[in-house]
């Protein structure tokens, strides 16, 4: 909240992170103006879309990533239709073969008011002074991000490799399953057949032993 009769309220929204169906509410003058957010929308399309219950505009100013109200107290409420973090994430890569098996990667603004510095000036010794500081602060905000893009990278590579790993024992597995061993198979093929013309020379004995018998009785 914000209180003050004749000053500028700044309310500041990171659309990047935003996702359809997020409700802006802000409450000027005790009357409550909503704005349901759909996906691409900038700040000038919340700042023209605001409306009260009767569908009366708010209408106030935009500037970058800024609604900007003049001479208001302002309360502001920002209702997420999504229960956790990870649905504000602007990319969601399915990584694996299960339902949610995903990787979210979101990327913060990154243009000058995003980083704060489109109302840097030089004009003075103080403000170039809080220039100085609001270009360090850029910098490393932006270091930051590249660094967590940098693991996020990371992260994909080694899944990446995981699942290399996965589909070539997949493979294998495939073709234990549909290969035949020949040497196992004709060595038990061997087997079996000498135990066959074993069986069958053994039986021809058996039948000859009784004209043997009758031969010597003549």
């Amino acid at each position: 909240m914000a209180d003050g009769a004749n000053s500028t309220h700044t309310i500041e929204f990171d659309t990047v992170k935003m996702k359809a169906g997020d409700t802006v509410k802000l409450t000027v003058g005790g009357t409550e103006y909503t704005y349901t957010y759909q996906a691409g929308d900038k700040v000038s399309d919340i700042a023209n879309g605001l409306v009260d219950a009767d569908g009366n505009a708010l209408g106030i100013a935009a500037k970058g990533n800024a609604l900007i109200i003049d001479g208001t107290t302002v309360e502001v409420g920002f209702d997420p239709a999504a229960e956790d973090e990870d649905s504000f994430n602007a990319i969601r890569i399915q990584v694996g073969a299960l339902e949610g098996e995903q990787l979210a990667v979101s990327i913060d603004s990154m243009n000058t008011a995003g980083l704060k510095l489109d109302d840097q000036n030089l004009e003075t010794q103080d403000s170039a002074g809080a220039a100085i500081t609001a270009v360090r602060d850029a910098i490393n905000k932006v270091s930051d991000q590249r660094a967590t893009l940098g693991a996020m990278q990371n992260r994909l590579d080694h899944k990446i490799a995981n699942l290399k790993v996965s589909s070539e024992n997949l493979s294998a597995a495939e073709s234990r399953i549909r290969d035949v061993d020949m040497a196992s198979e004709m060595t038990t093929f061997t087997k079996n057949n000498i135990l066959s013309q074993a069986a069958t020379a053994m039986l021809a004995q058996a039948n000859a032993l009784p004209q043997n018998v009758l031969t010597l009785l003549r």
